[in-house]
């Protein structure tokens, strides 16, 4: 009975072994991982060498230093500046190039001039009556003076005569005062286009055109080659001045100008009206 159990026993050890040697085989716990031995390439991959730096020739070209012109700044012209007495020895001078009534006035340049930031216009109009100057009504459709203007009776007047009067006319445009003669002329004439206008002695244009010329003359100029002339009146102790002080070249550059005329020294020299 004994032996039986005995080999019973034994024959389950070794089963147990068995299964427990099995067992063990398959799964390895606890035991550390397997080493796997490094694979050597059959070529061993050596580094390359970096690529050969290509010598580039660099030539460096010096830029000057640029030539710094100086600014050509537009220069102001000089100012012509002359001071004239409006005497018989003026006149006789331009009555020689305009003619001795006027007939060449129209190769020189016109002259406007402003009063009424001087004199208004009740100082200009005593001022060149005074000189010799009438005032007239002109249809300017009909290029006819129609009327003379009395300030004294503000009237319109028959004409008379011209004589002795410049063939120029200086305009009167945008003065209130002469509205009313304007609108008296609608009356009395009829209907049409007037203006109020000025005409100076001859000699007094005569005389200027004379002292334009030489102030121009000795500055380069030929007083012939301006369009047009600017000035403005002046009155003080002395008299009445005429102060010419720009003009328009024939190449529409502005000539700054000076050049004042005593218009009252004529009259003075004179001892009446011209």
């Amino acid at each position: 009975m004994n032996k039986q159990v005995n080999s019973f026993l034994l024959i389950l050890a070794w089963c147990v072994g068995l299964l427990l040697g099995f067992l063990w085989g398959e799964r390895p716990f606890f035991t550390d991982p397997p080493v796997l031995a490094p694979v050597k390439l059959e070529k061993e991959l050596s580094p390359r060498p970096p690529p050969k730096e290509m010598a580039v020739k660099v030539s460096v070209e010096r830029i000057p230093d640029p030539i710094r012109k100086p600014s050509l700044k537009k220069r102001r012209p000089k100012v012509i500046s002359k001071v004239y007495r409006v005497d018989n020895s003026l006149v006789r001078s331009g009555m020689a190039l305009v003619g001795q009534k006027g007939e060449h006035l129209g190769s020189f340049p016109t002259i406007t001039a402003n009063y009424r930031v001087n004199l208004g216009f009740q100082t200009y109009v005593n001022s060149l009556r005074g000189l010799g100057g009438r005032f007239f009504i002109r249809d300017r459709r009909r290029r006819k003076l129609v009327g003379e203007v009395d300030f004294q009776t503000l009237y319109l007047s028959p004409i008379n005569h011209l004589d002795g009067l410049s063939p120029r006319s200086r305009i009167i445009s945008s003065e209130s005062a002469a509205s009313q003669y304007i609108e008296l002329a609608n009356v009395m004439f009829g209907k049409g286009q007037y203006q109020m206008i000025l005409l100076l002695p001859l000699q007094i244009d005569a005389a200027l055109i004379a002292g334009m010329e030489k102030a121009l003359r000795k500055s380069g100029y030929d007083v012939r080659d301006f369009i047009s002339l600017q000035a403005r009146y002046e009155k003080d102790s002395r008299g009445l001045w005429l102060v010419v002080v720009k003009g328009t070249h024939r190449t529409f550059d502005r000539i700054p100008f000076r050049v004042r005329f005593n218009l009252d020294h004529l009259h003075q020299s004179q001892g009446h009206e011209t």
